[in-house]
Formats: structure tokens, C-alpha cells, sequence
């Protein structure tokens, strides 16, 4: 099933979820780096952290009139993403990402938070993120997640992607995914946000429904990871670096 085609239903909320921790679509790329130049470097070194937080309009129960687009599926209020170590992979040996995030999930009326421990295998070669696995943890069951990745649509907690490495100024990219439907990129200029230099990146997708998701990214130029994503009414932002090796 496609990363943003589940609705947040409760007999789906787990599925959602387990689609939320990294389970990107299988796509076929079309494009590459901007000019038919080289992709950046995969730069994360080991011992570094990156702490985000989520936020959307106060009272997420509430009947106000409210964008809902980014509803298809529950997204986190806290989340932490670090580079552990190296592991072995089918790469050969990958750099080891490993997040913790809360969910604020809709349960029997009311917000639920569930946890979700994932783990991402990078091939730091080229920056393919290799296998996503993890546990969920929701009411009390824990539901193991196991992946693997085979293109380069693929993003890990909307935090790091491999096609974050093609970026540049003139780049736009397009993967397609289940029912002839097409999801798109494109670089639509630069920022400056908290003092880091930053791709725009607009990512359109096509849902099922006929509608059209929105997801812009913030993507340091330096570090090819996000500073800020916008979906919708929610917003995930970059609060805290821990350097590293």
C-alpha cells in the first residue's frame, strides 16, 4: 500500500503508523541531480542527533474549521533521529539511523499517544536508505516492522532521504507509484531558516481520492537533511543538533 493513501481510521490507524515510520512506496525514479550533475555526499557521521518537534493548531479534537490535508495519516509532536553506529547490510556495511517518535493518534474520540522505535540502514556510499525496520508500541502491543528499500522516493521520518542528495537549484524529479498516479519534486528556490541555508522542495502526490497532498521540505544545502516540513496545518521543525564524531 503507498505511503500516503491510508486513511487514519481506527481499523487502519496501525497500518497509518507503520506507513508514518518509513514505509516509503515503491517508485520508479524519473530525473536525477539538477544539470545531470553529481549528487552530494552522505555526510551524517556517527554519534550525531537531531531533535524535532511537531506542532499543529492548539486543540486537535476541536470543530474549528481547520486545513486537513495532512490527515491522511497521524504525524509526530516529538522525535528524535541518531546516527548509532555501522551495521551490516546488503550494501555491504550501513550507517545505522535510529528515531523515537511520539504520535498524537484520534482513538474512541479522544488523542491516544503511541511510540514508535525505528531503525534505517544507509548505504553511505550512495545515501539509498537500504531497509527500514522497527517496533510500533500503541495500547499496549508492540508490532514489529521490517522493510526493504529499493528507491530513491524513499525518506525516513521525513528527516532524510536519498533524493535529498540530487538536489539543486534547477532540479525537479517525478517517481511513479500504484494507479498511474505520478508523485513530483521540484526545488522552487533557497531559504534561510535558523540560520542554515535551505533547498525548497516542494513534493506533490497525487491521491486516490482525486485530491493532491503537499509536503514542503527545508533542506540544508550542506547537510542534505531537513531543517523544517510543512504538511498541511502540521509542521515539523529542527530544535536541537548534537555534534558527533
Amino acid at each position: 500500500m503507498p505511503l500516503d493513501d491510508t486513511p487514519t481510521r481506527p481499523a487502519s490507524l496501525l497500518i497509518a503508523i507503520l506507513l508514518l515510520v518509513g514505509l516509503a512506496p515503491t517508485a520508479t525514479p524519473q530525473g536525477g541531480p539538477a544539470g545531470g550533475g553529481a549528487a552530494a555526499a552522505f555526510s551524517l557521521r556517527i554519534g550525531e542527533r537531531f531533535v524535532y518537534r511537531g506542532e499543529r493548531p492548539p486543540n486537535p479534537l476541536d470543530d474549528a474549521p481547520r486545513d486537513t490535508s495532512s490527515r491522511v495519516m497521524p504525524k509526530p509532536r516529538e522525535l528524535t533521529v541518531r546516527v548509532t553506529g555501522e551495521a551490516k547490510c546488503d550494501a555491504g556495511v550501513c550507517v545505522v539511523l535510529e528515531s523515537n517518535q511520539v504520535i498524537d493518534v484520534p482513538r474512541e474520540g479522544r488523542a491516544a499517544a503511541a511510540t514508535t522505535d525505528s531503525k534505517a540502514l544507509v548505504d553511505p556510499a550512495t545515501g539509498a536508505i537500504v531497509e527500514i525496520q522497527g517496533v510500533i508500541l500503541l495500547g499496549g502491543r508492540e508490532t514489529p516492522h521490517r522493510k526493504r528499500v529499493t528507491s530513491r522516493n524513499a525518506v525516513f521520518e521525513d528527516v532524510y532521504g536519498p533524493w535529498m542528495l540530487d538536489l539543486g537549484d534547477a532540479w525537479e524529479a517525478s517517481f511513479d507509484l500504484s494507479g498511474g498516479r505520478q508523485r513530483t519534486y521540484t526545488v522552487s528556490g533557497r531559504e534561510t531558516v535558523d540560520g542554515r541555508e535551505c533547498f525548497v522542495v516542494q513534493r506533490v502526490t497525487p491521491m486516490p481520492n482525486g485530491t493532491t497532498q503537499t509536503t514542503v521540505y527545508w533542506v540544508d544545502v550542506e547537510r542534505r537533511i531537513s531543517i523544517r516540513v510543512r504538511q498541511g496545518d502540521w509542521i515539523l521543525s529542527l530544535v536541537e543538533t548534537i555534534a558527533g564524531e
